[in-house]
């Protein structure tokens, strides 16, 4: 008896969509509220300058931070990642808030 409820339970199972039932929709796409500011088009090879408006570097990559997002620039030869909050996008360049000397100390550590 038992047998027989195992063998129709899984004739159930494989059955079931076979026999028209529809798939579960799809879940609708997450989206941000409307008061969440749209995070700058930072692209790699875009100049970075400094504060005193001072070409630095290039825009090497983009990485996430457990906490934030992190634009990762080649300066001097070095590969650092600045927090992104520190730049700001104008205009075909990025400027950064903190001195050449400053991001090189402050700088974060890509992943």
């Amino acid at each position: 008896m038992k047998t027989h409820l195992l063998i129709l339970s899984l004739a159930g199972v494989i059955a079931g969509p076979a026999c028209g039932q529809n798939a579960p929709a799809p879940a609708p796409p997450i989206r941000q509220p409307a008061d969440t500011p749209a995070l700058p088009a930072f692209k790699t090879g875009m100049t970075v300058i400094d504060r005193a408006g001072a070409a630095v570097g290039k825009i090497a990559g983009l990485a996430e931070d457990q906490r934030e997002p992190i634009v990762i620039v080649e300066i001097d030869g070095k590969m650092v990642g600045l927090l992104q909050r520190t730049l700001a996008l104008e205009n075909d360049h990025a400027r950064s808030t903190q001195t050449k000397a400053q991001m090189l100390t402050t700088a974060q550590a890509p992943r």
